[in-house]
């Protein structure tokens, strides 16, 4: 399995490049995304809840890209399979100027995980409609997300952690994202057990955004700080 394991983490790696090569005008950025997590447990139900703090910084991590709040409710349908409602408010800095766009979205995400001998494998679909400040209508928009989580100890509180998600818009509002393929984001991160209750988890995102013509591609080198306060403790 270990084997696989790595198999895995090297594909995804040399992807990364890959990505960045997409057209001679690709502009590059380094950007810290950290995030505030807090969840806890519905008492006697298989039901969670979470609230999520995010900021984004850009341009070298010297300036402020986006800040977002994100509260969602988690269903157990199974062991193997999760449902997660929320909504979510950003707040986009602008390159230019000082108007800062407000974006308000729901989500639903639809969950499947099992292991492999010792690994984890998950699959997620997100769902989420969008409203922007002055769009015509609703932006739609659909993400794939596939991860691999591995134990690095027999303990399980150090976890190696990859994955690969796409993002593709439904549809092309008046002053919203234009359909069809957006983002693709790829993950590999070392996510660490504090204590039972805290986690911390660590690593690089290789993010390609798709710019509608005459805008060029964008792809981001983002460093991932996240912590997470689990009331319930697993």
């Amino acid at each position: 399995m270990r084997w696989l394991w790595l198999t895995m983490v090297g594909v995804a790696l040399a992807a990364l490049p890959a990505q960045a090569q997409v057209q001679p005008g690709l502009v590059e950025d380094f950007q810290t995304w950290t995030r505030f997590g807090l969840r806890g447990r519905f008492a006697g139900t298989p039901h969670r809840w979470g609230v999520e703090v995010e900021n984004r910084l850009r341009n070298g991590s010297r300036e402020e890209r986006q800040f977002l709040v994100r509260p969602f409710v988690t269903l157990g349908v199974s062991d193997r399979f999760s449902v997660n409602l929320g909504w979510a408010h950003f707040f986009t800095w602008p390159t230019q100027g000082n108007d800062i766009q407000v974006e308000t979205r729901l989500f639903q995400d639809y969950i499947y995980t099992f292991p492999v001998e010792r690994l984890s494998i998950g699959q997620r679909i997100r769902v989420e409609e969008r409203w922007f400040e002055g769009a015509s209508d609703v932006s739609l928009r659909v993400r794939y997300r596939l991860q691999f989580q591995h134990p690095l100890d027999a303990e399980r509180r150090w976890l190696a952690n990859l994955s690969d998600e796409l993002f593709w818009n439904l549809n092309t509002p008046r002053n919203a994202p234009v359909g069809g393929y957006e983002q693709n984001r790829v993950i590999a991160s070392i996510i660490h057990k504090l204590t039972p209750e805290l986690s911390v988890e660590i690593g690089y995102q290789g993010n390609f955004n798709n710019r509608p013509a005459p805008r060029a591609d964008q792809f981001d080198h983002d460093l991932l700080l996240y912590f997470t306060y689990d009331l319930a403790g697993r």
